[in-house]
């Protein structure tokens, strides 16, 4: 069943006490360090054209 469901040491998993037993959810992954950089440098890059949009809605 573990292997079923793709669990391994490094997975997190939420523990949910029901009336009737146990719910296990697997938690989703974190963001990756790669995706959080490109993110970041994108926002630095296009920061002056969201803001002008920004102001544009206002």
């Amino acid at each position: 069943m573990i292997k079923a469901l793709g669990i391994t040491k490094e997975t997190k998993l939420e523990l949910t006490l029901l009336d009737d037993g146990l719910k296990v959810t697997k938690k989703k992954d974190n963001l990756s360090s790669q995706f959080v950089t490109a993110m970041n440098e994108t926002l630095v890059e296009y920061h002056d054209a969201l803001e002008a949009l920004k102001k544009s809605d206002e």
